[in-house]
């Protein structure tokens, strides 16, 4: 990953109960929610650092522009453990100068420590620039739809009554290369903009969408890159891969 200069900001792990808290304040002023919304408190946040959870914080001088924040997980079927990463948070005055990228690799090199080797998180499907961070710039690749994952009760940004995500996996051994197999590959068109108040056509067409998401997933692709083609049109890419 492109490094950007130290001397711009710092990146590195938060611990301090005082310095968890200014992560529930950026939090809550990055997503525009009211004091004491309760989606994150500091309590929560000294229970997952000092539980094999990571927090890492991006930090100009004293003041902090972005933190991130994983918790250790099991995924049962798999038998697989891996960090999962609940947040990503950066300052919208520091956006476009690598902060969240740095973030993503100040938690791979803490899980690595750790010992773990994968990562996953989810994102909406409809955020095109998020999704071409996730799986163009990280590597990582979408292989699941969760319907309604926070419930209908949205906040923030969500699409009112819709937090449909989908979930990606990042291999942490591996960096940039995505899956190793190429064997075959397909598109998925989607509109790059979409209304913050849909309307019943709107919300009928992100349906289709999820449901062309389902398909190609249970035929065995993972959706692996998204481009904006226009201001009018962006392009999820998929490969055909026999394992995560």
């Amino acid at each position: 990953m492109g490094a950007v200069p130290p001397s711009e900001f710092l990146v590195r792990d938060v611990t301090d109960p005082d310095e968890l808290s200014l992560c529930v304040k950026l939090y809550e002023d990055v997503f525009r929610l009211g004091p004491g919304d309760g989606s994150l408190n500091t309590r929560l946040l000294v229970g997952i650092v000092r539980n094999s959870g990571i927090v890492v914080g991006a930090f100009e001088g004293s003041e902090m522009i972005g933190f991130a924040l994983s918790f250790l997980a099991f995924d049962r079927e798999q038998q697989l453990m891996y960090q999962y990463s609940q947040l990503a948070v950066v300052v919208e005055t520091a956006q476009g100068r690598g902060v969240g990228r740095q973030l993503k690799e100040a938690q791979r090199i803490a899980a690595r420590l750790m010992g773990v080797s994968t990562m996953r998180w989810s994102f909406d499907p409809f955020r095109v620039r998020n999704a071409h961070f996730n799986l163009n710039v990280l590597g990582a690749s979408a292989f699941k739809v969760e319907r309604d994952l926070y419930g209908t009760h949205t906040h923030g940004f969500d699409v009112p009554d819709s937090t449909d995500r989908l979930i990606v996996q990042w291999d942490l051994t591996r960096g940039s290369d995505g899956p190793t197999s190429r064997e075959d590959s397909r598109n998925l068109v989607l509109p790059a903009v979409w209304s913050p108040q849909p309307d019943d056509a709107e919300r009928q067409q992100r349906e289709e969408i999820l449901q062309k998401f389902d398909a190609l997933f249970a035929d065995g692709f993972v959706a692996v890159g998204c481009e904006r083609e226009s201001d009018e049109r962006a392009v999820y890419s998929f490969q055909k891969t026999a394992t995560l």
